[in-house]
């Protein structure tokens, strides 16, 4: 299982107690740059010690690693890991949470996207072959069809 994740809280409570039981995960690949060394420790000390934690900065190597959840903060900051992203076969894209408001228009509870996260976001589904894409916040909850309520909301717009 591979899961790619974004979320603009990275790592935090639903992660640990939600995603890593329910997929059996055991490694946490955390796509960032410029992570302040403190958020890397509170980030560990979150973790079982039987989880391995991987901060990956895009000039890195991605390991390719299965039982992996990668999270990445936004869509723009994912696109600059396209290329290393590339060698990886994900099972599942998943839209975690995205609640930055500004500017921004809703399209569920947890998602807040403007036109150039929607066109990362096509981009994305068109470059990697994903069994499953979804927005959740955890496996509990309801999962939504986030690409046709994209494209729904594109085609309505224009209609309008």
């Amino acid at each position: 299982m591979k899961i790619l994740r974004v979320d603009d809280r990275l790592i935090h409570g639903q992660i640990i107690s939600g995603l890593i039981p329910f997929y059996n995960i055991s490694n946490l690949i955390l796509l960032n740059y410029n992570l302040p060394e403190e958020m890397v420790e509170i980030y560990k000390n979150m973790m079982s010690p039987d989880i391995k934690l991987y901060i990956i900065d895009p000039k890195d190597d991605i390991p390719d690693k299965d039982f992996s959840i990668y999270i990445v903060e936004n869509l723009k900051i994912l696109k600059f890991f396209f290329q290393g992203l590339k060698k990886i076969k994900f099972d599942i894209f998943n839209l975690g949470g995205l609640r930055n408001r500004e500017d921004k228009e809703k399209f569920l509870d947890f998602i807040y996207m403007d036109k150039d996260d929607v066109n990362i976001f096509l981009e994305t589904i068109s470059k990697f072959d994903f069994r499953q894409i979804n927005a959740q916040q955890i496996p509990s909850t309801e999962s939504y069809d986030i690409k046709n309520i994209l494209l729904k909301r594109s085609k309505d717009e224009k209609k309008g």
